[in-house]
């Protein structure tokens, strides 16, 4: 998630962590751009772009629900 540039591996990997921050009620985008030294703006797009490849993949929504519901399972800091 910390690698420089802008390969998709890591862009995506990247979006995936901005939206179950923004989907989170203890964790801000300021936060992780801070962690991952990066720009919220373009965190905020990469989060934007997992929004609508779940409502185009079903199979990426699953997945991206099973995530949120083994996130909720742990503690919050």
């Amino acid at each position: 998630l910390k690698a420089p540039g802008k390969s998709r591996p890591y862009t995506d990997a990247r979006g995936v962590a901005a939206f179950l921050v923004r989907e989170s009620s203890h964790l801000s985008l300021t936060e992780l751009g801070k962690f991952l030294n990066r720009d919220i703006s373009g965190l905020g797009k990469a989060a934007d772009r997992v929004v609508q490849r779940a409502r185009e993949d079903k199979s990426f929504t699953a997945i991206m629900g099973e995530l949120q519901f083994d996130l909720a399972e742990y503690p919050k800091l």
